[in-house]
């Protein structure tokens, strides 16, 4: 990349000039750019864009100005001169033309604004660039640009576009390494760090313990060593690195990192991740023992995936029905995040007679995870479209959580995304770890069990709880959908949550009102824990307020949270108040002046230990007078066991007469019912299709209308019934408007997190949101294919219907890290969608919203 020292600019003005001595507008020569001259690796520096009408005449017209980076970095703390206050972080800007090989101003922040520009008049926009973690040059180089669009009569510029660079020095004494957060035992990896200011080379320690008392150092010209190791149990390595001479003396270590390598899985594992650094060609083993099998019979393994091979492919059970084959899996050309395939064994007939329960197949999954460079860095200020997943997890106790994270890149060009982990109970500004990764355009990437693989908490012992940041550092948020699943991983299976990712600029402020969870419950059958996290890292303060299903208080609990901080209250309504209530609303307020929350409720079934999330709704911000919950049912057969319970909060300050309409999936006769509603009262309708409806053995969409636009909050529960420990294991449906769906000439509806494999089933809820027919085009973005199947659907109005095990009826065979478009092709109707992804095992149900 070119580097020069200094600003370079261009600019294309428009201007008219009457006569030589005609007062003019003029700010076609009073741009500029500056910024602090050198910062510290890790560091931001000021840049101050400024506007000077330096003619003799009023500039009246159009402004809009952009701050950013043409190296990968962030932006924040911006100010913008009253003239262009409203500012928007929108990712890439791409210049008209290209200006010393610079083609696009990324992490850009945009102000925008009209008005007059006065004689002699400055205005400006400041803000602070940090250059990415993985920043390791010399010379980092700010961005800007700017626009003009003259509206007054005056002569002189009438439009002006003028944008540059201004390069920033990066330069200490201090070298910060990094490496991949987890690898597998005998991979080779690589330790790289910054470069200093240095000729003589670079001391790097490795150690096993973090104080670095059994060090082994060597030397090295360059800004990266190589290391592999073999190992038998997980094993913690050290590393820290000093320049030998910096500014003419010996240089000292700065902060250190480590990564953990782990040995093989245990061979009768369900399924096998094996964690390498990206741009790894070495390939990686692992053994796989498949039971359960015809004893004393021949076998066939097969793969489905060109970069696994299975060694032997063929041979005979052992007497006890169980094979052991060697899957090798070769990393090279292999994406970030992991990359999954199918191990299939096949077993023909045994020597003796074979009994009615013999297996003939079994089949397991291989991942090869390719993960990214970690830095124990903290997080700045966050941009507006920042993406908070509430909570993440790989935690060890009674169950073991984990937390898979999935990112879709639906743009046209490639995203660079900088992720920043912040564990719960600690101020976000000082304690940190992050990474980045680039995603493909039209690609998603499965970041499984994120917290191991990704960021290294990858010990046994590691237990490990937070918050995960997601911001554009190059590409567009607007064409980025992040979905999260968080789970309790069991020998039986999974039982898991769907956790939303929620942009920053949708968190609550003070004087935002309030964020409403409903369904909270305390009981001998369930449990709620309350998450709660700060988000602009400044620190907030406020209380919980919690009410009955009548509206009475049941009291209020202060919460307090440093810069970024999140925090999880176990059994919160037990805890804190000392108190059981069935049906519970929890709202959450901010007192501070400074600040911004969000907040969740994960409610568990005390007998399955089966969460589900409950997302918060701010009250202020509906204005709807239809809702319409799909996916409620009333099954109980041999073959089908699901139930739905649903609540209607009304937020509003009278009472609502609203209607309550069940339509039943395949065009049924609509059921008709009035529900009064008193003000802030919940409607708790337990397995709701029989008990309101008069309706069994049926499923479909249940549609809440009011006379005229009120607030309330209408979610429901799909769950089945667990006859073994009389518990449930369930999703939480949260009801969609008409405004959520999309129409004919609308983009397309995402869904993610989808999979058909021998653990899961995928499927997929499609609702007609106006009383309106329509048409949609369904395809299935399947990683490694070159194709998207797809298939038509009609729905009349109102329609609700579910296609069950979507992928497998879209012949994508087995599918893992699948997402799915909906778009709508005619019509006049709207449409909202889900995914429902099954577990095989426990039969445990994770409701997956549709994005747009």
């Amino acid at each position: 990349m070119f580097r020069t020292i200094g600003v370079f600019a261009a600019a294309f003005v428009f201007a008219v000039a009457l006569d030589g001595l005609a007062q003019q507008c003029d700010v076609a020569n009073g741009v500029d750019m500056t910024c602090d001259s050198s910062v510290a690796v890790g560091s931001s520096a000021q840049c101050t864009l400024s506007i000077k009408n330096v003619g003799q005449a009023d500039c009246v017209g159009n402004w809009t100005t952009t701050l950013g980076a043409f190296d990968l970095g962030t932006v924040g703390s911006i100010q913008g001169s009253p003239l262009f206050s409203s500012c928007t972080s929108i990712g890439d800007v791409t210049l008209p033309t290209p200006i010393f090989n610079q083609t696009v101003v990324h992490s850009a922040t945009v102000c925008q604004g009209s008005g007059t520009l006065s004689p002699g008049a400055t205005v400006t926009m400041t803000g602070r660039i940090t250059p990415a973690a993985t920043f390791t040059g010399s010379t980092f180089i700010a961005a800007y640009l700017m626009t003009f669009r003259r509206t007054g009569t005056i002569p002189g510029t009438q439009q002006l576009t003028s944008y540059g660079g201004v390069s920033i020095a990066v330069s200490n004494c201090t070298a910060t390494p990094n490496v991949a957060g987890a690898t597998v035992s005998g991979s080779p990896y690589v330790v790289s760090w910054n470069s200093t200011s240095t000729t003589a080379g670079y001391e790097i320690q490795e150690a096993t313990k973090p104080d670095f008392s059994d060090a082994i150092t060597t030397s090295t010209p360059s800004t990266s060593k190589t290391f592999q190791h073999t190992v038998t149990a997980a094993t913690t390595f050290y590393y820290r690195v000093r320049p030998v001479v910096c500014g003419g003396s010996q240089g000292t270590f700065g902060s250190s990192t480590q990564i953990v390598v782990v040995p093989q899985q245990p061979p009768t594992s369900r399924d096998f991740d094996l964690v390498v650094p990206l741009g790894s060609t070495a390939q990686v083993s692992q053994d796989i023992t498949f039971t359960g099998l015809t004893p004393n019979a021949p076998f066939t393994v097969t793969t489905d995936k060109p970069y696994l091979t299975v060694t032997p492919a063929t041979g005979t059970t052992r007497s006890d029905g169980s094979a052991t084959v060697t899957v090798r899996g070769n990393p090279s050309n292999l994406g970030v995040g992991a990359n999954t395939g199918t191990i299939v064994i096949t077993v023909g007939s045994g020597k003796g007679t074979p009994s009615p329960n013999d297996g003939t197949t079994g089949s397991k999954t291989v991942s090869i995870s390719l993960v990214t460079p970690v830095v124990g860095n903290p997080k700045g200020a966050p941009p507006p479209d920042a993406l908070i997943v509430p909570a993440v997890a790989h935690l060890e106790g009674l169950a073991s959580f984990r937390s898979d994270i999935r990112i879709t890149n639906a743009g046209s060009t490639t995203a660079t995304y900088l992720l920043s982990f912040t564990p719960s109970n600690s101020d976000g500004t000082t304690t940190g770890r992050q990474t980045t990764i680039s995603v493909d355009p039209g690609q998603t990437v499965a970041l499984n069990d994120v917290l191991k693989d990704f960021f290294g908490f990858a010990q046994p012992a590691d237990s490990a709880g937070g918050v995960l940041d997601i911001r554009v550092l190059a590409g567009s948020a607007a064409t980025t959908f992040v979905s999260s699943r968080t789970y309790a991983a069991t020998a039986n299976g999974t039982y898991g949550q769907f956790i939303p990712a929620v942009p920053v600029a949708k968190f609550l402020k003070a004087g935002g009102g309030a964020l409403t969870l409903t369904q909270v419950s305390q009981s001998d059958a369930f449990r709620t824990n309350i998450g709660i996290l700060e988000g602009l890292g400044v620190g907030a303060n406020g209380r919980f307020r919690v009410f009955g299903p009548s509206g009475e208080s049941l009291g209020e609990v202060p919460w307090s949270l440093r810069p970024f901080e999140f925090q999880q209250l176990g059994s919160f309504l037990s805890t804190k108040l000392g108190i059981s209530a069935p049906d519970a609303r929890v709202e959450v307020v901010v007192d501070s002046p400074a600040g911004s929350v969000t907040t969740y409720a994960s409610v568990l079934d005390n007998k399955t230990q089966d969460p589900l999330a409950v997302s918060p709704v701010q009250t202020s911000s509906l204005t709807a007078n239809r809702y319409i919950l799909p996916g409620m049912s009333d099954f109980a057969s041999q073959f089908s066991n699901f139930h739905s319970d649903i609540r209607i909060f009304n937020a509003s300050g009278g009472f609502v007469n609203a209607t309550a309409t069940f339509y039943p999936q395949g065009n049924g006769t609509p059921v008709v019912r009035s529900v009064g509603i008193a003000p802030n009262e919940i409607k708790a309708y337990n397995n709701v299709l029989p008990t309101l409806f008069g309706a069994t053995g049926t499923g479909g969409s249940i549609v809440v209308t009011t006379p005229t636009n009120t607030p309330l909050i209408v979610s429901g529960r799909t769950y089945s019934n667990d006859a073994a420990s009389g518990g449930t294991f369930g999703q939480f449906i949260p009801a969609v408007t008409p405004a959520d769906g999309v129409g004919f000439g609308d983009g397309p509806l995402q869904v993610l997190q989808l999979e058909q494999s021998a653990n899961f089933r995928s499927n997929l809820g499609l609702n007609e949101l106006t009383g309106n027919p329509v048409t949609l085009h369904i395809a299935a973005i399947i990683p490694d294919s070159k194709t998207s199947p797809g298939t038509d659907v009609t729905l009349a109005p109102n329609e609700f219907r579910q296609l069950g095990s979507v992928l497998a009826s879209l012949n994508a065979g087995n599918t893992y890290n699948a997402r799915i478009t909906v778009q709508v092709t005619s019509g006049s109707g709207r449409v909202a969608a889900y995914g429902s992804v099954v577990d095989n095992l426990t039969t445990d149900p994770t409701y997956v919203p549709s994005q747009k």
